[in-house]
């Protein structure tokens, strides 16, 4: 009887070892697979943002375009924060005289990419698009897209367009 029992107490001390075992990596499965899915959903959760922001960035610039060639000044002058001018009556006259006398033909979006800016704003794209248009022909420029305030805003500058070939 020692023997069967010494075997039973062994068959039992080996079973209890092996499931603690099995619970052990049960647990450790369990533990990698609630991590990995944390850690999943946060990466599409951020991705998804930051998908969303330039695809709102790339709408903009498609409003953009839409308005000046439209000529719907009002509404250009709505999608923007031109730091040119100060006053916006002197404003508005040159963006009314370029619907007349600077055509837009065409233009295309060729990237969205995230720039670096000085923290001014809550986010900001460079734009890069191809433009065709009366004065200066086929170009490509690079417009900085900025969020402030939870609006969206094309930011120009003074920039240095290429004259007509």
């Amino acid at each position: 009887m020692e023997l069967a029992s010494f075997h039973m107490v062994f068959m039992l001390e080996k079973e209890v070892t092996v499931t603690l075992r099995k619970g052990k990596v049960f647990i450790f499965l369990a533990a990698v697979l609630v991590l990995a899915g944390g850690v999943l959903f946060l990466n599409r959760s951020f991705g998804s943002i930051a998908d969303s922001d330039s695809k709102k960035a790339e709408d903009l610039i498609h409003r953009y375009f839409k308005a000046i060639q439209s000529n719907d000044v009002d509404q250009v002058i709505s999608l923007v924060i031109d730091s040119r001018y100060k006053d916006p009556k002197e404003q508005r006259e040159v963006y009314e005289s370029a619907s007349i006398e600077d055509i837009l033909y065409s233009y295309r979006i060729i990237s969205v990419v995230t720039s670096l800016d000085d923290g001014s704003y809550e986010k900001s794209y460079d734009v890069n698009v191809a433009i065709s248009n009366k004065k200066n022909g086929e170009i490509e420029i690079a417009l900085p897209v900025v969020k402030v305030n939870r609006d969206w805003k094309v930011l120009i500058k003074h920039l240095d367009l290429p004259a007509k070939k």
